[in-house]
């Protein structure tokens, strides 16, 4: 929304979920931005046309690295568990042919929750140097997810478990 009521001529929202799409089109109709607002869904690229390119791709895929035989049981996990990685392996294999030269991938992830060396060997393998954006972290009480064992390992003397997240910018070696 934000690159739309900036003035961007053509903002393109993908997302696997149709609840997500459909929020998407609501709050463009809602900030009067409408028009310039596609919402597709979508898994990662495939409803793009050949030769849609952009300036700035965005992503925020789940941010656990799961095994590769973790099952989804709701939409709730596939948003936060990514099996083998498949789904980040998927982005970088996809996503050259839809970056302007010169364009630039922002992509959240978490040291805490995350896996960035996992992720920054995929885009060193598919041809992109990082930095990170920024960083911030926030503080959860283990209680308030429910006390699993490995909240309660994270936890510090208080029973807070900090986690952070982070945007990373990557940029076409």
């Amino acid at each position: 929304m934000a690159a739309a009521r900036s003035g961007c001529a053509r903002v393109v929202g993908l997302d696997v979920v149709p609840a997500a799409i459909e929020n998407t089109r609501r709050n463009a109709a809602r900030h009067g931005v409408a028009g310039r607002v596609e919402a597709l869904t979508s898994d990662l690229f495939a409803e793009l046309e050949e030769g849609d390119e952009f300036d700035l791709i965005c992503s925020n895929p789940p941010l656990v690295r799961a095994p590769d035989s973790r099952q989804w049981a709701t939409q709730v996990e596939r948003s936060v568990f990514d099996p083998g990685f498949a789904l980040h392996r998927r982005f970088f294999e996809q996503v050259r042919p839809h970056l302007a030269d010169g364009g630039r991938i922002y992509m959240l992830t978490s040291r805490t929750l995350g896996d960035p060396e996992g992720l920054r060997s995929l885009e060193a393998a598919a041809g992109f140097t990082d930095r990170v954006h920024r960083s911030e972290a926030v503080g959860i009480p283990a209680a308030a997810m429910g006390s699993p064992p490995a909240a309660v390992a994270a936890a510090d003397e208080q029973g807070i478990v900090h986690v952070d997240f982070a945007m990373f910018e990557f940029r076409r070696d």
